[in-house]
């Protein structure tokens, strides 16, 4: 199962591909942050274990790239590669030693088998016609036993119970009718997909990985019910509100 997720955005996605990279360049803006330690961010614990030795590493989706620098710091030989061509000249500005390449993930420009390792993080379900394509690219250039990290919105528990109500309502939030009403003038438009473990473990197997692992990160305890779950039972509450999950994942070798 999927749910097809709409949100307001100030800039509209482009129907064409070739306009991404200035759409991606808006997302981003100035936010150029490149932290030295990531080991804070909630998606670390998933992926700590899978990069301990230094490899060839690509970030699809790298945004301004501090997981680019990060894995650096770790010993990787890391390249980024971002629609948001401006955004990686920004941050190239900030460090020059950075390895960045604008382009799109879903039409990789790399030989096969080449990467040790391939870290996506929140990137595959921005695209609306789904994440085949660019699983693909990655199983692609990934070395046979090759690792790939790659996470996506989880659709949890309680998004789950909830799912008949957010599509009700998106529904009609895209109406043009009740949104004149309403006075909305900004577009409500597809954003990204979320994703359940079921169909994501599916999207993966199908595009040739071996699926060790789906880890939930991005917990939200701030309802006493939320609490209460974890509480009671962490098997339950590891997907109960979970907004992200990663994939780890291995190319396998074929003799």
């Amino acid at each position: 199962m999927k749910y097809k997720q709409y949100d307001y955005l100030t800039y509209e996605k482009p129907a064409i591909d070739g306009e991404m990279a200035s759409w991606w360049s808006n997302h981003w803006g100035n936010r150029v942050e490149l932290r030295t330690n990531l080991r804070d961010e909630p998606l670390w614990a998933t992926i700590e274990d899978i990069v301990q030795i230094p490899g060839f590493l690509l970030e699809a989706g790298c945004g301004p790239g501090q997981w680019v620098q990060f894995f650096n710091s770790l010993g990787h030989k890391t390249i980024g590669l971002d629609y948001a061509e401006k955004t990686l000249i920004k941050s190239k500005s900030v460090n020059p030693t950075l390895w960045f390449l604008a382009g799109d993930f879903r039409y990789l420009p790399f030989p096969d088998n080449c990467f040790d390792y391939i870290y996506c993080g929140g990137a595959i379900e921005h695209d609306e016609k789904g994440p085949e394509t660019s699983l693909k690219e990655f199983h692609r250039v990934l070395k046979p036993s090759g690792w790939l990290m790659c996470s996506v919105p989880c659709l949890n528990v309680e998004r789950t119970l909830a799912i008949g109500w957010m599509m009700a309502r998106d529904w009609l939030k895209r109406q043009e009718l009740i949104r004149r009403i309403a006075g909305k003038k900004i577009p409500f438009v597809f954003y990204q997909y979320v994703f359940s473990r079921a169909l994501y473990k599916l999207y993966l197997m199908r595009a040739g990985f071996n699926v060790l692992f789906l880890r939930p990160y991005g917990h939200r305890k701030n309802s006493w019910i939320r609490k209460i779950i974890f509480m009671i039972s962490k098997d339950v509450s590891n997907f109960y509100c979970p907004h992200m999950m990663m994939a780890i994942c291995r190319k396998e070798v074929i003799y």
